[in-house]
């Protein structure tokens, strides 16, 4: 059965590496190439012999199993001194081209460069949308002042996700009608405030319900697993609900988007690997951003960035 030929294959897997990120990637590879087969109408026997027995396709695989484990060591490396060259071009930015209020998205590179080199390429796109999705941000935010606008780009986020792990029919659509979304939001937003005007993003949510892309399902989830996920389910709403209200009744949307962050915050802490190095980077554009935005700080607040690859560095057990 092909839940067997995985578990089988992952097995052979785990004796040879403990890259998750490979481990992840091929086994991803596998299943789709035996759905292929089932989807032609061949037998779960034919296929798994035209696949290869898992300790003969992790044979064939270790050349390239070494080649990405060396690919990964040198990104590493990459990773290691890219706190430096953020703080060197930071300073040229702001000494050469006055670039103090917008040097520090540099540092932004130390997160991005560890999701370049240590992500499944499948995964690397969305996981750096958030982050090119911040600089963009901020970059309209302070050389428009449109702040309204400023946090469209995050759209790009679930679009992604479409494009990455959807159909193309439906990415194609849900584009479609997030493109439909920003015009109605703009032109409404200019005809009668910003109050209201997301409310043109409601086809593209109704149309993820239909779809089955959003969806609240717990399954088979008992014990522990099903209050973990009705905190979290909770947790979310509460935090898109304070981002909202903040931002509708104290025209605070320039700030209470930071909220949002602690969504992401939660899901790592309750369901992935909850330690300091997956949350700093959150911590660090919170930081940050209080800092500069409530103190009129930004000139020294981007040293919080700096606590990424510190935290890295402490608490990495090689």
């Amino acid at each position: 059965m092909k839940a067997d030929y995985l578990v089988s294959l992952k097995e052979a897997l785990n004796k040879y590496t403990n890259n998750y990120a490979d481990i992840k990637d091929i086994l991803k590879d596998y299943e789709e190439m035996y759905e292929d087969g089932l989807a032609s109408g061949k037998s779960e026997a034919a296929i798994e012999a035209m696949l290869g027995d898992p300790h003969e396709v992790v044979e064939a695989l270790k050349d390239t199993l070494t080649q990405k484990q060396v690919r990964r060591t040198q990104g590493n490396k990459i990773v290691a001194v890219s706190p430096f060259i953020a703080t060197i071009c930071f300073f040229i930015s702001g000494f050469y081209f006055d670039g103090w209020q917008y040097g520090w998205l540099f540092f932004l590179m130390i997160p991005m460069l560890g999701i370049i080199f240590n992500s499944p390429r499948r995964d690397r796109i969305v996981a750096l949308a958030p982050f090119i999705s911040v600089i963009a941000m901020m970059l309209i935010g302070f050389l428009t002042g449109y702040w309204e606008y400023a946090w469209l780009p995050f759209l790009s986020i679930p679009v992604l996700g479409y494009f990455t792990h959807g159909k193309k029919l439906d990415a194609w659509v849900f584009f479609i009608l997030i493109l439909l979304g920003i015009a109605g939001y703009v032109v409404f937003g200019q005809m009668y405030g910003f109050n209201l005007s997301w409310l043109s993003f409601t086809p593209a949510i109704i149309y993820s319900f239909l779809r089955g892309d959003i969806a609240i399902s717990f399954g088979n989830l008992q014990g522990q697993e099903r209050r973990k996920t009705l905190f979290f389910l909770g947790f979310s709403i509460s935090m898109i609900a304070l981002f909202l209200l903040i931002g509708y009744f104290y025209n605070a949307w320039a700030w209470s988007w930071q909220f949002v962050l602690f969504i992401p915050m939660m899901a790592v802490s309750l369901f992935g690997r909850a330690n300091i190095i997956a949350l700093m980077p959150f911590i660090s554009v919170i930081i940050f951003y209080s800092l500069g935005y409530f103190l009129d700080m930004f000139h020294i607040s981007w040293i919080a960035f700096l606590l990424i690859p510190i935290t890295a560095i402490l608490a990495s057990k090689n």
